[in-house]
């Protein structure tokens, strides 16, 4: 399954989950793969993770690059984590 996200200022967000194979992926059986591509640019993974659910924050863009909050989707009650793009990465910020 993938969604792409179009933000207003043209740059484009994939996010793609692959599985299912607990083989490749252990207990979750899948993995999340985001890639982001800016206006003019080609597209690039900047997160991979096994087992968590991604939410793209339209709302708190850095430098093109929106924040994305994940889920660790094994357990209960997980928190949620915001990951911002520090101009070449994407590095934690907060736990909600």
């Amino acid at each position: 399954m993938a969604s792409i996200v179009d933000l207003e200022n043209g740059t484009r967000v994939l996010v793609s989950i692959i599985g299912p194979s607990t083989a490749l992926y252990g207990v979750a059986a899948y993995s999340t793969v985001v890639a982001v591509q800016p206006p003019s640019g080609p597209w690039s993974v900047v997160a991979s993770e096994n087992g968590f659910a991604v939410y793209v924050d339209r709302q708190s863009i850095t430098d093109g690059y929106p924040d994305l909050v994940y889920q660790n989707q094994r357990g209960v009650n997980q928190p949620f984590v915001v990951w911002r793009w520090n101009g070449s990465e994407y590095v934690f910020l907060a736990e909600n």
